[in-house]
């Protein structure tokens, strides 16, 4: 008789640990999808962004392309954009703006327009500004030279 009341409580147990098992893998499925739905919409967006972005890179070569890269690359620089971009980064002290409350000026943002001109944003993080700037390149040494046009400052 022990054995018997035993076995019935074990099979209880069993039958009890079984549906809790079922209940907690139909929670998990249905996270699953919800997960899985999630998991669609970003990449939908993903590939929206990713097209975004082509847009704009399509929209800054208007400015600077292939035929304004050929002067560059007879000098030896393959990427003639990312060049330019660099060596002004590299040059802070163009920044006619000084830093506020112990901020450094440094630039931020930078499109380079066709073979004579570049915008750049700059900050120090309390004020920003942006800047026209020429440049021409010295063909022996491959400096640029850059000349601040005009400013603008925001607060």
């Amino acid at each position: 008789m022990k054995y018997s009341i035993l076995f019935c409580i074990a099979l209880f147990l069993t039958a009890c640990t079984d549906s809790r098992k079922n209940t907690t893998l139909e929670i998990d499925n249905s996270e699953l999808e919800v997960l899985k739905s999630n998991i669609e919409k970003l990449k939908i967006e993903k590939d929206s962004l990713q097209q975004l972005l082509a847009k704009k890179q399509d929209i800054d070569d208007q400015w600077f392309g292939q035929m304004e890269s050929r002067g560059f690359k007879k000098l030896g620089i393959d990427n003639p954009k990312e060049y330019i971009i660099t060596e002004l980064k590299e040059s802070p002290s163009l920044i006619s703006l000084d830093g506020t409350l112990g901020g450094t000026m440094y630039f931020t943002n930078v499109q380079v327009l066709g073979t004579k001109w570049v915008v750049a944003s700059y900050e120090d993080g309390h004020i920003m500004g942006r800047s026209i700037f020429s440049y021409k390149i010295n063909p022996e040494t491959l400096e640029i030279q850059f000349n601040e046009l005009d400013s603008t400052t925001e607060y």
